[in-house]
């Protein structure tokens, strides 16, 4: 079975395939957040692993806990326990002659479009490993984007978001940054 590093780089193996990122600028050309997309892929690879045996059992749309309506994106059964993942794609660009901005999705509080009710939901699991998975086309600038995070870092304390991607090894069209949510109130 493998461990979470190690289906984080089937991910990346399986997203930067040279068709998949020919969508993926398509999607960045026409301004387009398709985050049901990565979704649906990520159904297929998850699928196909699990028919390998790599990962054990998985599932989408996991509820929290029984009763609850809130679900995790995916749960899968890897080396080591559960790896719990949630994911949000950040389009930024022009978008209907209007500028969007990284920034827009880092909010400190919980606004529905940003990614903290996500970086929540996984820093209240007491098992396992938590990851949101960021889907960010085009990728942005290789200056600009520690700046982001380290910003978002300070308004989210005590609550912590590491890293566990690195920005410069992916291509132009998409980054596929990995944070690791780890602490919390």
């Amino acid at each position: 079975m493998l461990t979470s590093h190690d289906v984080f780089a089937r991910i990346d193996d399986y997203f930067l395939a040279p068709e998949r990122l020919t969508r993926v600028e398509l999607f960045s050309r026409y301004a387009r957040n398709v985050e049901g997309w990565f979704k649906g892929e990520l159904l297929y690879l998850f699928h196909a692993m699990a028919a390998e045996g790599l990962i054990g059992e998985w599932g989408s749309e996991v509820r929290v806990a029984p009763g609850q309506q809130r679900r995790f994106d995916f749960k899968l059964q890897v080396q080591g326990g559960p790896l719990f993942l949630e994911l949000k794609t950040l389009f930024h660009g022009i978008q209907a002659g209007q500028p969007v901005d990284l920034g827009v999705y880092f909010p400190r509080t919980d606004d529905g479009v940003g990614i903290t009710g996500d970086v929540i939901k996984l820093m209240r699991v007491t098992e396992g490993v938590k990851a949101l998975l960021l889907f960010v086309h085009p990728r942005p600038a290789l200056e600009k984007w520690p700046l982001v995070l380290e910003s978002y870092a300070r308004r989210i304390a005590p609550i912590t978001v590491r890293e566990i991607s690195t920005i410069d090894r992916y291509p132009p069209p998409l980054y596929i940054c990995k944070l690791s949510v780890e602490g919390g109130f």
